[in-house]
């Protein structure tokens, strides 16, 4: 019997450990395969979009981050995994009208190594780019719209970010 107790012990055991080492591979490769593409803007050059073309953003004050949450986060909804599930990331959209897959040439410019995630307050697993947090702003409705950089919200700045993860601090005129 107590061989038996020790024989199902060390299968539950093996069980678990593989379950764990299987949710920590889902996570990586989540992470590796998020829709994060480069669009292009006259004014502020090279910058991040998500799958759909929307502009991303991360909101800093001085070389320190900013939390956002309540009224702050109504206003500029966080980046989530939850969100891209919802949206769907089939295809991505780099220009307007423009189809693409994870295999396009878009993608080179985006270094995986930089993609990461935060566990927001409320449970949810928003997508981090070199560190940074990212946002959407409920103000930019169209795919490439890029209508609150360089604005000042809530305790900080909100910016875009170029593909190497540095943020563009020009003003969009």
């Amino acid at each position: 019997m107590e061989k038996v107790i020790k024989m199902v012990g060390l299968i539950v055991g093996l069980t678990l450990g593989l379950v764990v080492f299987a949710q920590e591979d889902q996570m990586q490769e989540a992470v590796a395969g998020v829709p994060i593409h480069v669009a292009e803007h006259e004014t502020l050059g090279a910058y991040l979009v998500d799958a759909q073309g929307r502009t991303l953003y991360v909101v800093v004050n001085g070389e320190e981050t900013v939390p956002c949450e309540g009224d702050c986060a109504t206003a500029w909804p966080p980046f989530t995994e939850e969100g891209m599930e919802m949206m769907g990331t089939d295809t991505m959209t780099a220009d307007p009208g423009e189809e693409m897959t994870a295999d396009s040439g878009m993608m080179a410019e985006i270094d995986s190594a930089l993609i990461g995630t935060l566990v927001r307050a409320d449970g949810s697993t928003q997508l981090t780019y070199n560190g940074y947090a990212l946002y959407y702003f409920v103000g930019d409705v169209a795919p490439g719209e890029v209508n609150c950089q360089a604005v000042e919200q809530f305790g900080g700045i909100w910016y875009v970010l170029s593909p190497v993860g540095e943020v563009i601090t020009t003003a969009n005129n």
